[in-house]
């Protein structure tokens, strides 16, 4: 394992990964909303009329938002993300790592946790790099991917 004090990894990479939206996923969004809120008119439940509503106009509005960018570390004692560690070595298990256009999600696997997994974005072209260090420092798994991350990923959400 090495435990060099003074080798680290800093990259900057968007939060998340933004695809663009175009007109038709704007109208298809629409329509299934429409159609659920006319299900919902039908049995009568105005409850799940107004969440369909609502939803819609937040999933307007995040469709819309671009990523911030955040400086990613990893060294020593674990991962950072703009200053603030979120996994630090002896809390992790392993660590996953998913390649897409133009990021990969590097995926660390924690001990134990309401939510185990923290996700990471590097450009490609660093993956090379975070691969050899991570390996030095965790035993490399599979991890498979959440239902809701793969629904974000097929519908470019």
């Amino acid at each position: 394992m090495d435990n060099d004090p003074k080798k680290e990894l800093r990259w900057e990479a968007p939060d998340f990964i933004f695809h663009r939206k175009d007109v038709s996923w704007y109208w298809i969004s629409i329509i299934i909303a429409l159609a659920l809120t006319a299900f919902g008119i039908w049995q009568k439940n105005t409850l799940f009329v107004a969440f369909v509503i609502i939803a819609e106009v937040i999933i307007f509005g995040w469709a819309k938002h671009s990523p911030k960018t955040f400086h990613f570390t990893l060294d020593k004692d674990g991962a950072h993300v703009d200053g603030k560690t979120v996994c630090l070595w002896n809390e992790a298990e392993s660590f996953s790592l998913h390649e897409f256009d133009e990021l990969s999600e590097i995926t660390l696997k924690k001990h134990r946790g309401a939510n185990p997994y923290v996700k990471l974005f590097a450009h490609n072209d660093m993956l090379p790099e975070i691969k050899k260090f991570l390996l030095d420092r965790l035993p490399e798994g599979e991890h498979e991917e959440s239902l809701i991350d793969a629904l974000f990923h097929a519908i470019k959400f």
